[in-house]
């Protein structure tokens, strides 16, 4: 209809979320005037605007409206017509992820979130920010991202997430949702959050750094500003650890603590794998889960090495843990889009950080981990779900190989 009324020279912009906007194009006698314009609510305030190019979107409609949005002050980014688009394609782990981590009974919802922020330095958790979205509208971005990649297990929406939607706690916006919102007794998810509480025992022991820590170097910083004595050894066969007598504390790497002391790598079965953390010098929280074979408890040691300052969250002993697990889904599906033309990597790690408030880009974050240490997390996950969900992007895995970032040059 419209294309009967306007000039030819018009462009048609659209501001659709998940419709194809070739499908759009598709029916019109001049399809390369179409063109998305994706802006993010409240569009006065987020600055992202995705500029989509449909399969016959002409280049000069496009950057004619890169362009426009720029001039209104907007960040643009350039991407391709594909299901989701870049922000509601790469950010389907976030929600996945957690959900599947709350199925699991890996942790409950108020204690993910307060691991994603207090770790990762996201603004909110998963399940605080679909509670603000609302449950039916997540939901159906998920199904829709769901079926247009026909049934990509990466992508595949989660039965909590629709029993919840069919109960009619869509978050917010009825009062009730993964929390209680408003009323005599509103949920308080900060107020159920796990945490251990390690009794002080006098003088700290000394706390040897075996290997490479990894991810987790700086942990060995914010120790020793606690006044703890530190010995490094140099490097054996087992991987990176913090050993304090015959406990071992071992960041992630994607393998359960279970499997590590069932293997014999770190020598003991008192073993206690800790998450991810994305700055040390500013952590709030941190991940831990034991070995099933650990008669003491070895997660203690890591509350006590790190004090107040820094609460230790015990969750189950899950590949990945908690905040590694997503951070890792959220770079494959992110490389993933690199690798079939969704869009450039800065176009990507922009999109992500403006259109979600991530405190970093999926890839900033696949960099500054390396590519290695990514897809061996992947890796453990995918042999022990035996799924697809977790295979490592193909893009990812030549990264790994050849020893380079995602964003350009070699690994550091």
């Amino acid at each position: 209809e419209l294309e009967g009324i306007v000039a030819d020279s018009a462009t048609l912009a659209t501001n659709t979320s998940s419709l194809s906007v070739t499908a759009i194009a598709g029916r019109l006698r001049r399809p390369g005037r179409v063109v998305g314009m994706h802006f993010f609510n409240p569009a006065p305030v987020m600055p992202l605007v995705e500029i989509v190019a449909g399969t016959a979107t002409d280049r000069d409609v496009a950057a004619d409206a890169y362009a426009t949005a720029a001039a209104w002050g907007k960040t643009p980014v350039h991407c391709a017509s594909t299901p989701g688009f870049i922000v509601n394609r790469v950010a389907r782990p976030f929600y996945g992820e957690g959900l599947r981590l709350l199925g699991e009974g890996v942790a409950d919802a108020a204690t993910i979130d307060a691991i994603v922020t207090g770790a990762g330095g996201f603004r909110m958790g998963p399940f605080t920010l679909m509670d603000l979205v609302g449950l039916d509208v997540n939901l159906a971005v998920s199904k829709s991202v769901y079926a247009q990649t026909f049934h990509d297990p990466r992508f595949a929406p989660n039965v909590i997430q629709q029993s919840l939607v069919d109960a009619g706690r869509l978050g917010r916006k009825t009062g009730r949702g993964f929390f209680v919102y408003g009323g005599d007794d509103p949920t308080r998810p900060e107020e159920s959050v796990q945490t251990i509480v390690a009794a002080s025992t006098g003088d700290l022991p000394v706390v040897e750094v075996v290997g490479d820590l990894g991810h987790a170097t700086e942990i060995v910083d914010r120790i020793a500003a606690r006044g703890v004595e530190l010995v490094t050894h140099a490097e054996d066969d087992g991987p990176g650890r913090l050993r304090i007598g015959d406990v071992a504390l071992v960041p992630t790497d994607g393998r359960t603590a279970t499997e590590l002391a069932a293997t014999g790598v770190v020598g003991t079965s008192e073993v206690a794998v800790f998450d991810l953390v994305r700055d040390w010098g500013e952590a709030e929280r941190v991940a831990v889960a034991e070995a099933a074979q650990a008669t003491g408890h070895p997660a203690a040691w890591l509350a006590l090495m790190l004090g107040d300052e820094v609460a230790v969250s015990p969750v189950g002993d899950a590949p990945g843990l908690v905040l590694m697990r997503i951070v890792a889904q959220l770079a494959s599906v992110a490389a993933d889009a690199v690798l079939t033309g969704v869009a450039g990597p800065e176009a990507i790690d922009t999109a992500m950080r403006l259109g979600t408030n991530y405190p970093a880009g999926p890839l900033e974050w696949v960099d500054r981990l390396g590519a290695t240490t990514v897809v061996a997390v992947l890796d453990s996950l995918r042999a022990f779900y035996g799924e697809d969900r977790y295979r490592a992007s193909a893009l990812l895995r030549r990264a790994a190989l050849a020893g380079l970032t995602l964003r350009g040059g070699p690994t550091s």
